[in-house]
């Protein structure tokens, strides 16, 4: 097969930042979208970056994503705040809330946010990353559409419902994104699209079965990770992100856009501790992390999050690989909205 096209992450940028001003959206929104999509992306996280493009800019085309939305915060106290983001783009009003549930941490040591009527927010660990570059750290979780069964049963109940926990270790922090599923949604929607199969363990399809199948899994159920553990956790987000603040529920969602709810929580470490003793002790921690002994066929322990920034270093010299579907929607795009592609790096 020939190798992905590969686009540097600025001419990237600037396609996007081109194309979703061209629909309608604010400097401001549009700032902090194509952030989201270039940074996950860069990260090699590619089932939350700029393959989601297409689903934003056509849910602001069709009306489903609100570019003139009217957010409002509902309840807050000193500590803690709801929001109703009036079906803004998910990136915009879930940077909001991050940066209020800073604010608010700072004040009184713990901020948290709940955030609901929004749409999809893309990967957690972009406003994980926001909390532990302030010295703090963060818990996040979110809810989607219904795809997933609870442990032992064999219908759609919940969604992926993932969950991000974020702390700061000086320059480069710690970032830990899951979804509470064995495989994530769109990693299924993916290999439909390369015409690969899902591993075992990850679905079953309509009537029950297991299936490696992804279009099967499609039309059937996702597992939870872990058995009872990843159901657990399943549980907890779902908890958090919509029962908490009133969100819609994953068994009440459905659609490309939809995002049940969203919780960010910030941890200031100053109130708890000195912090230069506590990065004393997570530097400590991390050495020793490191220099355990390798259990047969791995080459490194790594932290949680250091793949990704291994891989964001190397994509920000080489480019961001466009898989073939994606790029085929920017050249619509470029014929569409009459602005130029990004040329493939030589």
């Amino acid at each position: 097969m020939d190798p992905l096209p590969k686009v540097s992450s600025e001419k990237l940028d600037l396609f996007l930042r081109q194309a979703f001003l061209k629909v309608g959206l604010t400097g401001p929104q549009t700032d902090t979208v194509v952030d989201l999509l270039i940074t996950t992306s860069l990260r090699g996280v590619d089932t939350h970056g700029i393959v989601l493009a297409e689903r934003y800019i056509e849910g602001v085309v069709s009306g489903e994503i609100n570019k003139r939305p009217r957010p409002r915060v509902l309840r807050s106290t000193r500590s803690a705040a709801v929001i109703d983001g009036d079906k803004a783009p998910g990136a915009f009003v879930a940077t909001q809330a991050t940066r209020l549930a800073i604010s608010k941490a700072r004040k009184t040591g713990i901020g948290a946010v709940s955030l609901v009527n929004l749409t999809h927010c893309g990967a957690l660990s972009y406003y994980g990353m926001m909390v532990a570059k302030e010295k703090m750290a963060a818990m996040s979780y979110t809810n989607s559409s219904r795809f997933a069964a609870p442990w032992g049963g064999a219908s759609r109940v919940f969604g992926t419902n993932p969950l991000c926990f974020a702390f700061p270790n000086g320059k480069e922090n710690i970032v830990f994104d899951i979804a509470t599923t064995t495989g994530a949604g769109q990693k299924v929607v993916a290999a439909v699209r390369d015409g690969k199969t899902i591993p075992a363990g990850w679905a079953l399809d309509r009537d029950g079965k297991p299936t490696t199948d992804p279009a099967r899994a499609m039309d059937g159920i996702l597992l939870p990770f872990g058995g009872h553990k990843g159901y657990g956790l399943m549980f907890t987000s779902e908890f958090y992100s919509a029962l908490l603040g009133g969100g819609v529920l994953s068994l009440a969602g459905e659609g490309r856009y939809f995002q049940g709810g969203f919780y960010i929580q910030a941890t200031d470490i100053g109130a708890f501790r000195d912090y230069s003793g506590y990065l004393r002790d997570m530097k400590r921690l991390v050495r020793k992390i490191r220099s355990s002994k390798l259990a047969e066929g791995f080459e490194k322990v790594y932290l949680p999050g250091e793949p990704e920034l291994n891989t964001r270093a190397r994509r920000s010299r080489e480019g961001i690989p466009v898989d073939a579907e994606t790029w085929a929607y920017f050249e619509t795009v470029s014929k569409r909205l009459g602005i130029p592609l990004p040329t493939p790096n030589r």
